[in-house]
């Protein structure tokens, strides 16, 4: 009897499954150079518009003695009480010009930093967009993106901070005659690490407010899309665009504020000689120290010092900031 010969198909060893990773996708070279252009240019727009609030801003911020209190004495040792003394006192004593006092830095400082927020946001908005977890939590997204884009701007641009700060605190006969002077100045006298006074305190703002202030107006937008029907936030009215940037720009400002004031003084320390007419200088070293030196003499409100043209300004400046950015997207250069 002969066996029975069964015929058994040898499978072929299994190839193990070659999965294609599509490679990430990333913004071409023109939509980069119009994120550039639009960025900068929003900035610069914004900038000499609002340029008059942030010197108010500042000598609100800069001043230790108090704004109001019911001993007139102290009331009348403060430079500034008021918006409107403010603007008054600032016209009579220096002229219509000091309002735009420390202009020329600070409009390379805005150029630079809306090109490098607007620009860092952009490449890592679309690169969280193919992020497993990012791609899923819109708006933990925006918020880590924006954040990381103003950290990246703030450190590119804190030495023209400085020396627009110094131009606009200093008395109108002494300091530095203008921004190439400041620098040298500050380098010879204070050595490098002095064009970035403040920089610690800068990024504890920054950070925060830039990261809330794209998450909440994206946020904003989305629920403006949902009511006027359309697909994307640049077919919005102007005014809707304007009116979201104006209240992401307050609500974040509102949130960080302090931290702005502690980066201003912080900026003016070793310039004590060149402002003797605006009043005290708060003495101290780091973010901690001007904390604490600031609550002790002043009270928490000292830490809302300049509030008031803050908000008004920031609301200004990050409804056209947006809104203006949003629009020249649309344009094609």
């Amino acid at each position: 009897m002969t066996p029975a010969v069964t015929n058994t198909t040898v499978a072929a060893p299994a190839t193990p499954t070659s999965t294609t990773v599509s490679p990430r996708r990333t913004h071409s070279t023109r939509e980069q150079l119009h994120q550039i252009v639009a960025g900068g240019m929003s900035a610069a727009i914004t900038r000499s518009t609002c340029q008059p609030l942030d010197v108010l801003k500042i000598r609100f911020q800069l001043q230790v003695e108090p704004l109001g209190s019911k001993n007139k004495k102290l009331v009348q040792s403060s430079k500034y009480t008021s918006i409107n003394q403010a603007v008054r006192t600032i016209y009579r004593e220096e002229g219509l010009l000091a309002f735009w006092k420390g202009h020329n830095p600070a409009q390379v400082l805005s150029i630079m930093y809306g090109i490098c927020q607007f620009w860092t946001y952009e490449q890592l908005s679309l690169l969280a967009k193919q992020t497993h977890y990012l791609k899923d939590h819109t708006h933990l997204s925006n918020f880590i993106c924006g954040a990381a884009a103003g950290a990246a701007a703030v450190i590119i641009s804190t030495p023209l901070d400085v020396i627009r700060t110094r131009l606009i605190a200093q008395d109108t006969s002494k300091g530095y005659r203008n921004a190439t002077r400041a620098v040298t100045a500050i380098v010879r006298q204070e050595g490098p690490r002095g064009m970035y006074r403040g920089l610690s305190s800068a990024l504890l703002q920054i950070a925060p407010l830039m990261g809330t202030n794209f998450m909440a107006y994206r946020l904003f937008s989305e629920s403006a899309c949902t009511f006027f029907e359309v697909e994307d936030r640049s077919k919005l009215p102007t005014w809707t665009l304007l009116a979201l940037g104006a209240s992401s720009g307050m609500l974040s400002k509102t949130i960080v504020y302090p931290f702005d004031l502690i980066k201003k003084r912080l900026q003016i320390q070793g310039f004590e000689q060149n402002r003797q007419t605006f009043g005290q200088t708060l003495q101290c070293n780091g973010v901690w120290d001007c904390l604490q030196q600031t609550v002790r003499q002043e009270g928490v409100r000292g830490l809302y010092k300049g509030v008031a043209p803050t908000l008004l300004k920031s609301s200004l400046t990050t409804a056209l900031y947006f809104s203006i950015y949003d629009k020249l997207k649309q344009v094609r250069f």
